[in-house]
């Protein structure tokens, strides 16, 4: 741990208050500047940090740690250690995961340089958080480098047992930092003299992390992310003195490892969170779908119809959920499809739909291999992945982790008397959603886009944090 020196006052480090709930007040902490020489030391030990965090994630004989396979399930493995340079009471559990997504999507729910982002964060992934403070700012997020941060905060979480245990609250350097392969918040305890131990003050036992964050690297499947949350940590009080029953806290950490396996969702929330919900003006007449948009199976009276908010299909409720949005104060309906973003965005279809004849739009706009005769849960690739609900493929290049693809719009003819003026208005069409007049050519049937940006995988130029 990483003690900060400096003359500070003894009647510095709190305010007179001491209050007896939380959240405390905004100046209760009153910390000093830091000198440059430690700002520079902070910054390197957070580094080390980050470095050191993701050897111990490594699950296989390779790692510094041997990891045993408590449990396992299609949504999370969790494992146990013991640290042989730690004391034995320190707790060591780690929660694996994998997840479809980019090293961007993963990283933004993590944020929490604004209030907003910290309030997500909290509702996410820290629902037992009482109160929070960031104590020191070392490093912001730039436009160069957005999601690299590092800071020196304040915690306390609520512990299981009702009340019969005391709260643990925590002082850690936190370093966030993303590379080419991958992305990591590293979580160390640190001593500041501005933030002592507030056993006395406000009853709350202080906790220690060796080390503890979230590591995300890519996977050996294509797209594919695999998460590790560590958790080393001694919870320090009674439980040190062997007073609290081990499996006590032992079941708050495996509830907290557990926690992990809800980014599926949260990564789904994100998603849908960008860009507007779509108005009722540009829902699909329910009188016009007889059958679910995505599964195909006859709406009757044991399978209700229900639109999606974002591309204002009209789906069964087996193939839409309810979801927390930042946009909307109460929850959202929306696809499977939209969920995972493998549709394009609603303004592109409803677009398309106002633009074009009616007859001229086939009922499937979005379905990527052109047919009309399948349901759409038949059109999707890999039926292995438990998260991945079947809906219709992308036709957008975002987000940049998707595999190769061709993107395919098809505008089918009508009729040879409306042919030229057909033509005439399927490049107008084509033209307006940004797509270059010589992008279209002709085939025999239907007229056919590809977008040649769908072959080629986003290399944005960034620091290798990874093989620095």
């Amino acid at each position: 741990m990483l003690a900060l020196r400096g003359g500070i006052r003894a009647g510095w480090p709190l305010s007179k208050m001491a209050p007896t709930k939380f959240p405390l007040p905004a100046n209760f902490f009153r910390c000093p500047m830091l000198t440059p020489a430690e700002k520079a030391e902070y910054l390197h030990t957070a580094s080390e940090n980050a470095i050191d965090l993701v050897a111990h994630c490594i699950m296989d004989a390779t790692g510094p740690l041997q990891w045993t396979l408590e449990s396992a399930s299609t949504d999370i493995n969790i494992y146990t250690s013991n640290d042989p340079t730690l004391p034995s009471h320190v707790l060591c559990y780690a929660g694996v995961v994998e997840v479809k997504a980019s090293v961007d999507e993963v990283a933004a729910l993590f944020q929490t340089h604004t209030t907003d982002l910290y309030k997500e964060f909290r509702r996410r992934f820290a629902s037992d958080l009482l109160d929070g403070h960031n104590l020191y700012t070392l490093a912001r997020p730039t436009e160069t480098h957005p999601l690299k941060a590092v800071n020196i905060k304040w915690t306390v979480n609520e512990m299981p047992g009702g009340g019969l245990l005391s709260n643990r609250d925590w002082c850690f350097l936190e370093f966030d930092q993303n590379g080419r392969r991958g992305w990591v918040r590293a979580v160390y305890s640190t001593e500041l003299r501005c933030c002592p131990d507030l056993q006395a003050s406000l009853g709350v036992v202080r906790g220690t992390f060796f080390r503890s964050g979230h590591v995300f690297v890519e996977s050996d499947r294509p797209g594919y992310l695999r998460g590790t949350l560590l958790f080393q940590a001694n919870m320090n009080g009674g439980f040190q003195k062997g007073l609290i029953p081990s499996w006590v806290v032992k079941a708050g950490v495996r509830r907290r490892i557990r926690g992990i396996s809800d980014i599926h969702t949260f990564l789904r929330e994100s998603r849908l969170s960008q860009g507007p919900l779509i108005g009722a003006w540009d829902f699909v007449d329910k009188a016009t779908r007889q059958r679910c948009y995505l599964c195909s199976k006859k709406f009757g009276p044991l399978l209700r119809k229900a639109w999606c908010r974002k591309c204002g299909e009209v789906v069964c409720h087996s193939c839409s959920s309810k979801w927390t949005l930042s946009m909307s104060d109460t929850p959202v309906r929306a696809c499977s499809a939209c969920a995972l973003g493998l549709v394009a965005p609603h303004t592109f279809a409803m677009d398309a739909v106002k633009s074009a004849p009616a007859a001229m739009v086939p009922p499937h706009l979005l379905r990527r291999d052109g047919s009309t005769d399948k349901p759409l849960r038949q059109t999707i690739g890999d039926p292995t992945d438990p998260h991945m609900p079947r809906g219709v493929p992308s036709t957008h290049s975002q987000p940049t982790y998707r595999q190769p693809l061709v993107s395919r719009i098809e505008f089918y003819d009508i009729g040879s008397q409306h042919k030229r003026a057909n033509n005439r208005k399927k490049q107008q069409l084509l033209q307006s959603v940004g797509f270059e007049e010589g992008a279209l050519y002709s085939t025999q049937g239907p007229i056919v886009l590809e977008d040649a940006r769908f072959h080629e995988r986003d290399h944005t130029a960034r620091d290798d944090f990874w093989n620095s």
